[in-house]
Parts: C-alpha cells; structure tokens; sequence
C-alpha cells in the first residue's frame, strides 16, 4: 500500500493542507494534497529514489521553475514508494514562503508544470545558477542566527554568492557589455530602455561590491545587501522573458 500522507511526519513549514493541485510534467503526474505529493512516472524506475527523480531534466526544471515562481529554493524529499510505483513525496519550503497564499502558489506550480518542457543550454545554466543563488538566499534564514552573529564575514560572502550566481544567470543568456545585452532583450520581447540604468548599477554591484573582485570595507557589501532583491527579480524577469521567448520561437536566439 501507499504510504499515508497522515502517517508522516512533515515540518511546521508545510503547505497548506487545503491544497489540492494535480498537474502533468511531460509524461510525469504530478499531485499536491497538501504538504505531500504524489508522482507517477512512466519509467517506474525513476521514482524510486530522490536523485533517479531529480536527474530526469524535466523534473529538474519544474523544480527550478517552481523555485523561481515561489521566490524560494525548494527540493524534494521522498517518503516513500507505493506499490503501484507512485512515489510520495513533500517540497520542503523556508519559513518565510508564503505557502498558504494557495493562489500563487497554484500559479506558480501550473507555470512550472508548462515551462519544464521549455529549454535549451541557455536557460537550463540560467535555471542552475538562480536556482543556486535561491538556495543560498534560504540558507541565509534558515541557519541560526547565532552563526552569522559569530562570523558575520560568512553571511558577507553568502551574499556575494548571492551576487554573483544571480549576475551569472543573467549574463549567459544575454551576454556581456551593454550593446549585446540590449540587442537580446529587445529579441527576448523586453524593452531595453528599461533595463540599462537597471544592469549598469547592478554590474557595478558585480565588480564593485566585493562580489566578482574583492574589497576591504564591510559597507560595501552591506550595500549588495541591500541591492540584493532588485538584482534577484532581475534575473527572474529575463530568464521568464527568455523562456517565453524559446516558447513562442520554439529555438533559443
């Protein structure tokens, strides 16, 4: 038999049990009955661990752009096989996730179930680099807050790391230096005018605030800090505009 979700023993930061989403993944079933899921896979083999799971490149892209709709890093964490080869599993989220805003988060699973199909190299480095800079970022608040209150300089260079993951995923899909960089957001369906005073301050943040090259002073990494979320949504708002690009064209430009 399956294991029961009433069986299980689930973190305080579980989703909302009065969710109920039930959505395809390429040929993966994907349901969301609250803090667990069930995953019906076509090769049987596949669900019965978390990395056969997480190696299948759709799924691995459903999980990144499910990361990227929620804002936070999210993985799985498998329960437990079924005798029907269904795998049980929960997506353990950070406390500040906002999981019982089960709106956005229906639409952040249905959107992830539809842009896992949509990639190229590109996209799929643009995915792993935000995807990393999130993990971080949750890292960040999911630690005691007595590390970082002991080695201040770690949560400094966590959010370097932040930094430059994030400038990363931005930069292997439009490239370097402004002309390049403009002509491909025009291409993705973004109007560049908006973004150049936007990418000139945060490669500045790159090179400048102790990120991509080093510096001496603690203000100005204080100063990432407090760029971080701009440079963060940025690179959300191009890898979507990319994907919804690839989506449209059907070839990455």
């Amino acid at each position: 038999m399956l294991i029961k979700p009433g069986r299980i023993s689930l973190p305080l930061e579980s989703i909302s049990p009065k969710f109920k989403l039930h959505v395809s993944v390429g040929e993966t079933t994907v349901e969301f009955r609250g803090s667990t899921v069930l995953i019906l896979s076509p090769d049987s083999e596949q669900g019965k661990t978390d990395s056969g799971l997480m190696e299948t490149p759709i799924f691995r892209r459903f999980i990144q752009d499910l990361s990227r709709g929620i804002g936070q890093h999210v993985y799985p964490k498998l329960l437990g096989v079924g005798e029907s080869e269904e795998t049980l599993w929960y997506p353990k989220l950070p406390l500040r996730v906002r999981a019982y805003d089960l709106e956005s988060l229906e639409r952040s699973v249905r959107t992830a179930s539809r842009t896992a199909l949509v990639g190229d190299p590109k996209a799929d480095k643009a995915r792993m680099y935000l995807q990393h800079a999130q993990f971080l970022s949750s890292l960040t608040i999911e630690l005691s807050p007595e590390v970082f209150e002991t080695t201040p300089k770690h949560a400094s260079l966590f959010v370097a790391d932040v930094a430059l993951n994030s400038w990363k995923s931005i930069t292997v899909l439009v490239g370097e230096g402004w002309a390049r960089q403009s002509e491909t957001l025009r291409t993705i369906g973004l109007d560049p005018s908006t973004y150049e005073e936007r990418f000139i301050r945060l490669k500045q943040l790159r090179n400048e605030g102790d990120v991509a090259h080093s510096r001496t002073t603690e203000e100005e990494l204080l100063e990432t800090g407090r760029q971080l979320h701009e440079l963060i949504e940025t690179a959300k708002l191009v890898l979507d505009a990319y994907l919804s690009y690839l989506e449209r064209a059907g070839s990455g430009p």
